[in-house]
């Protein structure tokens, strides 16, 4: 009866030590319901819709495009609760560190610029488990475009060729 008993006893002290453990695991986990974290670009890929007068294949000005306004794959972007940090490069230049406000309302993600036009990149913002996809509206990407597009003739030649871009990022914890 005794051995009986303590097998009984080791038996529940090695169930309950399996219960706490799993139990542990759910906290230390990411919490995956939130922007809020550090996230790695994984995949990035730029989209655009030719003007009828176009010279250039939408292959090569989606790649002047993201060569132009560069998030470099494995870059860091990091969310607080109402800024987001990260690294971009503009016309290959020296990569620099920007943080700006945003807002994220159901799956539309908005960063405030620090320019006129367009005053905010909107974005249609969806997570599932580690990954956050992200997807900048036509509208207000192509601004942005047409904003560098207007202080470098070279860029210019490209963004006059299309009638509107956008670009996807796919993040990942």
């Amino acid at each position: 009866m005794k051995t009986v008993l303590k097998f009984l006893i080791a038996v529940s002290i090695v169930c309950g030590a399996i219960v706490f453990t799993s139990s542990c695991k759910d906290h230390d986990k990411d919490d995956q319901t939130t922007i809020i974290g550090t996230w790695n670009v994984a995949q990035s890929r730029v989209g655009v819709s030719l003007n009828a007068n176009a010279s250039n294949t939408e292959a090569e000005i989606e790649a002047a495009i993201a060569n132009y306004l560069q998030v470099a794959v494995n870059s860091k972007v990091v969310f607080s609760s109402t800024k987001v940090t990260f690294s971009y490069s503009l016309n290959g230049a020296e990569m620099k560190s920007e943080t700006f406000d945003y807002t994220l309302n159901n799956s539309t993600l908005s960063i405030v610029l620090p320019i006129d036009n367009p005053k905010n990149l909107t974005a249609d913002a969806g997570l599932t488990d580690n990954t956050l996809k992200v997807t900048f509206d036509k509208p207000s990407y192509t601004a942005l475009l047409k904003y560098y597009a207007e202080k470098d003739p070279d860029f210019k030649t490209y963004i006059d060729q299309i009638s509107e871009a956008s670009v996807y990022y796919r993040l990942e914890r």
